[in-house]
């Protein structure tokens, strides 16, 4: 069993693996046992494809030719360097019906992974988060409250008390898990390894400490950790000695100013922890968001792995940050966690918030509920990761990270240049420096105004997606195509409005929850937003939304009037029916 750190081959294969998971593997029409250079070959074609036709492309459309864009040359590098990797078979991928009842096992949307066969070895192979999916990361460092009443998102073989502490794709990394090891994967080959970027790292360590006894090495690619109570009961469960051999087998590779590994609580021990130095070119303080990119492992002209280095500062800072974090209260960390996540979602991601759970209630509820936390969360989480930024900013950690970008881009921009003026007057003493107070005046009216401009979008999606007619939308008309139909023993057409009732109960629920506390609360907000007059923020938008959401769960309102009509016609149907069977008696 391989306990030994990773070699640069290894790690240089586990980046290619990582890397093919962003290319939009199930628009490329792959077959199983197709090999890495078929996938780059289909690839190219894709690209070809959506380069003629770019001018009437649609957003998924762009997105698809831009991440072959991105990943591609990356991969060939690394394919150039060692061929003999071109020859690994891709197989057991997510997004297919493997198991014959003619539907995807998972949404490509939500979990992806696949494996990656060659020699006497197999790849398990986790996608980052996708477009739709950054709220799930907030849903794991905490309780997953959601399944603690009662609300079954996959049909996982695991115990009950670790769903409470998974988020809905850990859940379905687990069931993919399942399913491997029902198709005897684990007895093909010697040599196993599970592998992933981003959340798929996290995926990764997530499934090595539950399949531990059949995977020989676990590498995290900037994978975030768990939760506090993850942790606790992962180590109560296998026992301190258990949960330390499964930590040898487990490595971090991670850019060095990577700020996502160094969420939550991590389960890699700090010595399995390898840093690089990431290829990639800073401009602007903008550019350290690609620390994150997974072709940063790699240099994109030679395809070896980037040079290897220490921890930077801008890792150091954030993990500082979320170890704060970490020890709030369930209620404090879930409000900053969600503030944090689902700006991204809006503003990096460009999507709303929402479920990618196959099953339709389960799914139209989880995006209700969502979108209900997101409204909720807001005004204490900002506030609550306003202070710890702040305080952190005071601190080493801070005061190294400020350093940092200020030697990096003083001479770019005139803001960080001033800012390393006002950490330098610090050392003045408690006279609250006058070139601090100037610094702040001059930039207090910019950072509103991109706070508001952010928020504006932010709110206009949540708009948008609130404003639709639930029963005009095409997911419902798929349930009622798919799920309110049935087929009797006979084989002949029966109709099964038994989940109606369901339907009605969930909207109630959901009446419930907008009446009871989202517009109240949003009123709450209204008021506090009120009392910032240093912030220019228009609160008749905050209203508009509020009332946008009033009107839209009335709309709800008349849905169930309809599915209670329909529940009555149906029975009233069903009676006639009985009874001619018998005769009209």
């Amino acid at each position: 069993m391989a306990s030994n750190r990773p070699t640069d081959d290894e790690l240089q294969e586990k980046a290619l693996y990582d890397i093919i998971q962003y290319l939009p593997l199930d628009k490329l029409d792959i077959s199983e046992f197709k090999n890495i250079n078929d996938i780059v070959r289909l690839a190219k074609n894709k690209e070809k494809l959506l380069g003629k036709i770019e001018s009437k492309l649609d957003e998924e459309g762009k997105s698809d030719k831009k991440a072959i864009e991105e990943n591609l040359p990356a991969i060939e590098a690394i394919l150039k360097d060692r061929p003999e990797l071109g020859e690994a078979r891709i197989s057991n991928m997510s997004w297919k019906d493997n198991d014959g009842d003619r539907k995807k096992d998972h949404n490509p949307k939500g979990m992806q992974a696949c494996t990656f066969e060659r020699d006497d070895q197999v790849y398990i192979s986790f996608r980052g988060t996708p477009a739709r999916s950054w709220i799930d990361n907030a849903k794991a460092f905490v309780e997953d409250l959601y399944t603690a009443v009662g609300i079954a998102r996959t049909e996982i073989k695991v115990d009950t008390e670790l769903k409470r502490y998974t988020s809905p794709m850990q859940e379905e990394a687990l069931d993919y898990m399942e399913s491997l090891k029902k198709s005897g994967v684990f007895e093909k080959y010697g040599n196993v390894y599970v592998t992933g970027h981003s959340k798929g790292g996290n995926e990764a360590t997530l499934v090595t400490m539950v399949y531990s006894d059949v995977i020989d090495r676990c590498i995290s690619g900037d994978g975030q950790g768990f939760s506090p109570e993850f942790v606790r009961y992962m180590k109560k469960t296998l026992g301190p000695e258990k949960f330390a051999e499964i930590q040898d087998k487990m490595y971090g590779f991670h850019a060095n100013n990577d700020y996502v590994n160094v969420l939550g609580v991590s389960v890699i021990k700090d010595e399995n922890k390898i840093y690089f130095i990431p290829e990639i070119k800073l401009e602007s303080v903008i550019d350290l968001l690609w620390n994150h990119l997974p072709t940063a492992m790699v240099n994109v002209k030679t395809g070896k792995i980037a040079q290897v280095s220490e921890q930077g500062a801008l890792g150091k800072f954030v993990a500082k940050v979320s170890e704060k974090l970490m020890k709030l209260n369930q209620k404090d960390r879930e409000d900053a966690a969600i503030t944090g996540m689902s700006p991204l979602q809006y503003l990096y991601a460009h999507e709303s918030v929402t479920s990618v759970n196959p099953n339709f209630l389960i799914n139209w509820c989880e995006t209700f509920m969502d979108k209900a936390d997101v409204v909720e969360s807001f005004g204490n989480g900002i506030t609550i990761l306003g202070n710890i930024i702040g305080e952190t900013l005071t601190e080493k950690e801070g005061e190294d990270f400020v350093r940092y970008i200020v030697d990096e881009f003083g001479d770019k921009n005139i803001w960080i240049k001033d800012l390393g003026k006002a950490y330098d007057s610090l050392d003045y003493g408690d006279k609250a420096p006058e070139l601090i107070k100037k610094f702040i005046s001059d930039r207090v009216d910019e950072i509103q105004g991109w706070i508001k401009d952010s928020f504006d979008r932010y709110w206009k999606a949540y708009d948008k997606y609130s404003e639709s007619d639930l029963y005009e939308k095409r997911e419902i008309e798929e349930y009622n195509k798919c799920k309110a139909y049935g087929t009797s023993d006979l084989g002949t057409v029966a109709i099964n409005y038994s989940k109606t009732k369901e339907l009605v109960n969930i909207l109630d629920e959901m009446n419930d929850l907008v009446e009871g506390r989202i517009l109240p609360e949003m009123e709450d907000i209204a008021d506090s937003l009120r009392r910032l007059s240093f912030w220019k923020v228009n609160v008749r938008d905050w209203t508009d939304i509020k009332d946008s959401i009033e009107k839209n769960n009335n709309t709800r309102k008349i849905f169930k009037e309809r599915v209670i009509n329909y529940y009555n016609s149906c029975e009233i149907m069903e009676a006639k029916f009985v009874a001619g069977m018998y005769g009209g008696k």
